[in-house]
């Protein structure tokens, strides 16, 4: 239903400045009625007209100025004005013919009964004329029909609705955007010091106006990737016009339907769309997309990305490089991407940074590595530093950051750490056993709590109603996880299936779990032997969590990993070693090979199986590749082993180019064995 204008809901909604809102209004449209869709130049203090003439599709120059008058204003006081302004923009502006008044009064009709314009009219019309000028007007009734189209309703709802109306929804999308640039920090405090990382903007600077569509912003977790984007984002809006720029959490877009995602009772997507078609650019960032992989609706979180590409928009995605291909390949396929990695501080950075600023670094080389990191080297400039510091390690690192930051130490009040680390603790086993990115208060938990957390960055709100809130960083909730699985490592209750209890089965809670499983093997811990063996042999514990134990086992390039594995296998028999190929050649493959899809179309197959044409991924290749090589002789080969590990060897040298004298080594010591298995052998 088309509701009419109520000019009072205008004068109210705008009581301050109502001149200055009536402006904005014809400037819309004039824009729209002459179609300069991208809006008209202007110069501050522009005179006689708002803005510089637009030339027509008829072949008019014309130009408007915008009168708004109070209730007690006659239209015939206003004549010498109207008529100053037609005479100036003539002589101001070569070439103008036309002249729009945009006015919210009516003129009042002429008493005489031949005529209808009433005097002053005519006589400024006649100015205009003899000037070589033509004046038209757009009143109140003009303003009124144009606002009645469709394409405009937005407009009428910004200046004419004194509910919570389309102004409102901007609004909102805007305090989104920057609530969440507003939790992502771009430098690194150290005592009195600002430290800043220079990053290459110069793709971000060419995106908008390239052929991509999409950009996307890889690198591994806590690299700088969101700062990257904020910096640039903060830059641009002090120097761009007609532009707007919506952000987003991957998490914002995990709904379960469409109408679920900006979280707004009257507004939508194609709202929002519909709302900002005219700005001559258009962004929209995503941020951390890796969520996608652990999302809880896939195929909404796609539809939505796809929907602002397929709308004209540009998109720039922040992700970590794993996850870069699999999300191309299920989402941007038909899209024309472009990439930027942000890498980690080289070891020689990390030196010189430490001589210019005077923070000393620890000698552990496995914690330099770590500190290369800009997440975790943010951490370790703001511990409570000691003259010991050079002696710490990656074990005595994480126990600082677990006292120092998530406990807080140092406010003993009111028992405050305790409460902190039992709330974090609490919070993330929630939101992992719930399948939710956001955790909502409970009336057990305290504000004073929850506000200490906030004041140290690591839980932020998510909505400005403050019952939900989030983990401020994925690095966090590593952190939490982590500490979480180290606690019940280290305590004999914790055994089989309990070891598992309270966290739920989702994907999050997995990759939780490996994530956690991948560091206590690159710590070279010695008692992870008998948890991989108990874990392997529990028949209670579900395959999920057998599996990404195998995953993380060959996932991790440590020797006292292989040691561990090696040693598995042998006890284990064919069983262990068939399930680990399977896990190789599903879960650690990514992206489509574009050299293999060609390969396809050159022999002219149309039927094949997409999936196949994924190639290797992660460091399992290598291990179990290894692994093969060094048994060649302990394995008790079967047919179906023998099958598994042919496809395994297709697999990775069919895709692979580097790495031949290796496929050379294999296939020869494997020959008389497939030679006896011809069933097996598919081209190895």
């Amino acid at each position: 239903m088309n509701n009419p204008i109520d000019w009072k809901a205008f004068e109210y909604k705008f009581s301050g400045d109502p001149r200055a809102a009536f402006e904005s209004l014809a400037y819309i449209l004039f824009c729209y009625e002459f179609k300069q869709t991208y809006g008209i130049f202007r110069y501050y203090n522009q005179p006689y007209i708002e803005t510089q003439p637009a030339n027509t599709a008829d072949g008019h120059k014309v130009g408007f100025q915008a009168k708004y008058y109070d209730a007690g204003t006659q239209m015939s006081s206003k004549e010498q004005d109207l008529k100053d302004a037609i005479k100036g923009a003539k002589n101001k502006y070569v070439g103008i013919d036309r002249i729009i008044f945009y006015i919210n009064k009516e003129f009042s009709a002429s008493s005489a009964k031949d005529k209808d314009k009433p005097e002053h009219q005519l006589r400024i019309e006649k100015y205009g004329k003899n000037l070589g000028i033509e004046i038209q007007w757009r009143g109140q009734s003009h303003i009124e029909k144009m606002l009645a189209m469709e394409e405009l309703k937005y407009v009428k709802n910004l200046y004419f609705n004194v509910e919570t109306g389309i102004d409102h929804f901007h609004e909102s999308l805007i305090n989104h955007k920057n609530s969440i640039l507003k939790h992502i920090h771009s430098t690194i405090k150290y005592g009195e010091k600002d430290i800043k990382i220079a990053q290459d903007y110069q793709k971000l600077m060419d995106f908008q106006e390239s052929d991509s569509q999409v950009l996307i912003i890889h690198g591994a977790a806590g690299t700088g990737k969101s700062a990257t984007v904020k910096d640039f984002l903060l830059k641009k809006d002090k120097k761009t016009e007609d532009e707007i720029t919506v952000v987003f959490s991957a998490a914002n877009l995990d709904v379960k339907e469409e109408n679920l995602f900006l979280k707004d009772e009257n507004y939508g997507l194609q709202d929002l769309f519909g709302l900002y078609k005219n700005e001559k650019y258009r962004l929209c960032v995503i941020d951390s997309a890796e969520k996608y992989a652990t999302a809880r609706y896939p195929e909404v979180f796609g539809d939505i990305l796809q929907q602002f590409l397929d709308h004209g928009w540009k998109v720039i995605i922040t992700i970590r490089t794993f996850y870069k291909d699999s999300l191309c390949n299920l989402f941007l396929k038909n899209y024309v991407q472009s990439e930027q990695e942000i890498l980690k501080l080289e070891k020689d950075t990390l030196t010189e940074m430490s001589a210019q600023y005077q923070f000393a670094l620890p000698a552990d080389t496995k914690l330099q590595d770590l500190l290369c990191n800009l997440f975790y080297l943010n951490l370790y400039l703001n511990l409570n530093h000691r003259s010991e510091d050079e002696n710490m390690n990656i074990v005595l690192f994480r126990e600082a950051i677990w006292s120092q930051v998530i406990r807080d130490d140092f406010q003993q009040y009111n028992n405050l750490p305790v409460k902190r680390e039992t709330f974090i603790q609490r919070m993330v086993c929630d939101m992992l056993d719930h399948e939710r990115y956001t955790y909502s208060l409970k009336d057990t938990d305290e504000f004073e709590t929850v506000s200490a957390l906030e004041n140290s960055g690591i839980i932020v709100p998510y909505q400005e109603s403050r019952s939900d809130w989030l983990v401020s960083h994925d690095v966090y909730e590593e952190i939490v996880t982590s500490h979480i699985f180290t606690k019940r490592f280290k305590e004999e209750a914790y055994f089989g299936k309990i070891f598992f209890a309270d966290l739920g089965n989702s994907l999050r809670s997995r990759k939780s779990y490996r994530i956690w499983l991948e560091s206590r093997l690159s710590d070279d811990d010695d008692d992870l032997l008998e948890f991989f063996t108990d874990i392997l042999q529990d028949e209670e514990i579900g395959q999920e969590w057998h599996d990404e134990t195998m995953t993380a086992l060959m996932n991790s390039e440590s020797e006292e990993a292989y040691s561990i594995l090696d040693m598995l296998l042998s006890l284990s028999g064919n069983t262990l070693f068939i399930r680990m190929l399977f896990l190789l050649n599903t879960t650690c493959r990514t992206g489509i090979n574009s050299e293999i899809l060609q390969n396809f179309k050159k022999q002219e197959k149309t039927e094949f199986n997409q999936y196949r044409c994924t190639r290797p991924n992660g460091t399992a290749w290598k291990t179990i590749l290894r692994y093969i090589s060094e048994n060649l002789n302990r394995i008790p080969w079967s047919e179906e082993n023998l099958s598994a590990v042919t496809e395994v060897l297709n697999t990775w040298t069919y895709t692979e180019h580097r790495g031949e004298a290796t496929r050379a080594s294999l296939c020869s010591e494997l020959q008389y064995l497939l030679f006896h298995n011809p069933k097996c052998c598919r081209g190895c």
